[in-house]
């Protein structure tokens, strides 16, 4: 039986960049240059690595990625890599390059200085990555809040005219009852939607990092570079403060795209309750149809996210884990009750 063989390389970021972006414009179709650039060659906020898989011919065939990500675990600082970009032609999934790109971004453990790595693959990546030496902690849940009922109703009544009769009368009656009506707004916030970070936020990552024992860094910085770098334009940044506007008490990023809503990020002083109030009754007054999160950690917050009425869904995405058996993290990493993880950890 004729065999295939792979070879793998760590890119040159600029001499590689037209090649891996044409892997990624087939697999990989939501990823930008401007993705590439701010991640691989021209990364203000650390380091990054890549690599390409080739055949014994010189076709390259596949392409992974690694981004340092600064974390708090337990208090203490830490460096981890984000698992990223992971990509295979299909035709060549099933002879090995999809392993062996993997085995060596876990070679960056050692050689990069990495305390942990963690990982968000689908189910289809799943198999691979376990292979590669990473531990499965858990599946991250999707969750879904609908706010117009146009939204569902015209699929149960199979007619778009009949629903955009109905919903209105519907969300009138609905909107009655609703908690974030009957909660009522406090006095002593603000709320604004801004598109930068400034020194504020800063000051809340300070004094929030400690309520999380695995939380990723959310500092002025690194937000910046997040979601202003290569989501430039794309994504809203909703603050919740004292009613001076000073005092950072929580924030959700978010996007907006056909009348859905998506958060990416979100962080919170002590509750959660006040600031996702106030951002679904926000959106309601937006017109948004939906509301939807991913969300990976404490059963706590999970629970929050369902009292404000959010729906469980599957994401279909895990989170796993690579680290030395010896480390001192390797306990609580492997705890999903100690992560704060969303989609916008997902570099």
């Amino acid at each position: 039986m004729f065999k295939l063989d792979y070879s793998i390389k760590q890119t040159a970021p600029v001499k590689d960049e037209s090649t891996v972006l044409s892997l990624w414009k087939g697999n990989l179709p939501d990823c930008s240059a401007e993705r590439y650039r701010a991640i691989y060659s021209d990364n203000t906020y650390g380091l990054s690595w890549a690599w390409l898989a080739s055949t014994d011919k010189g076709e390259v065939i596949g392409t992974t990625g690694l981004c340092r990500r600064k974390f708090v675990v337990n208090g203490g600082t830490a460096s981890a890599g984000v698992a990223i970009d992971f990509a295979v032609l299909k035709e060549h999934r099933g002879f090995g390059p999809a392993l062996k790109l993997q085995r060596q971004v876990t070679t960056c453990l050692k050689e990069g200085g990495l305390d942990f790595i963690y990982a968000y693959p689908n189910q289809q990546a799943w198999s691979v990555i376990k292979r590669a030496g990473y531990k499965s902690i858990g599946m991250m849940t999707r969750w879904v809040k609908v706010l117009r009922s146009h939204y569902k109703l015209k699929d149960v009544l199979k007619s778009e005219t009949i629903s955009r009769i109905v919903s209105p009368i519907v969300d009138i009656v609905v909107t009655k009852t609703l908690r974030e009506r009957l909660r009522g707004r406090p006095k002593d916030v603000r709320t604004e939607v801004n598109n930068a970070f400034d020194e504020r936020f800063d000051v809340l990552w300070e004094k929030v990092q400690k309520q999380f024992s695995i939380i990723g860094e959310r500092s002025t910085a690194f937000l910046n570079w997040r979601y202003g770098r290569f989501l430039k334009g794309s994504c809203r940044i909703f603050c919740l403060s004292d009613s001076s506007g000073e005092n950072l008490q929580g924030y959700i990023v978010y996007s907006i795209r056909d009348r859905l809503c998506h958060i990416d990020d979100l962080l919170f002083l002590n509750s959660i309750d006040t600031l996702l109030a106030e951002f679904i009754a926000t959106m309601r007054r937006e017109k948004v149809f939906a509301i939807s999160l991913s969300y990976f950690g404490s059963s706590a917050v999970s629970g929050k996210i369902e009292e404000w009425g959010f729906v469980r869904r599957e994401s279909g995405r895990s989170i796993m884990t690579f680290a030395d058996d010896g480390s001192q993290y390797a306990p609580a990493l492997l705890n999903k009750e100690n992560w704060h993880l969303l989609d916008g950890d997902d570099i």
